[in-house]
């Protein structure tokens, strides 16, 4: 997962924003499993790319940039 900046924010705010953003981009429709012991391919890993364009979007309209 990327990493995201934002000048001047806390360690608890980031982890706040953070949580936030996990939740809001969370994948719930993995096939094959339980979501802690399912393998990311097929369907699964488009539902995966989908969340983690979710996730970065979330953080971007928080005012965090990608720290590569």
């Amino acid at each position: 997962m990327a990493s995201f900046s934002k000048p001047g924010v806390s360690e608890e705010q980031y982890a706040r924003d953070r949580y936030v953003c996990m939740r809001e981009s969370r994948v719930s429709d993995l096939v094959g499993g339980h979501e802690d012991t399912v393998m990311f391919h097929g369907q699964n890993r488009l539902a995966q790319r989908e969340a983690n364009r979710l996730f970065e979007a979330c953080m971007i309209a928080r005012g965090y940039k990608r720290v590569e």
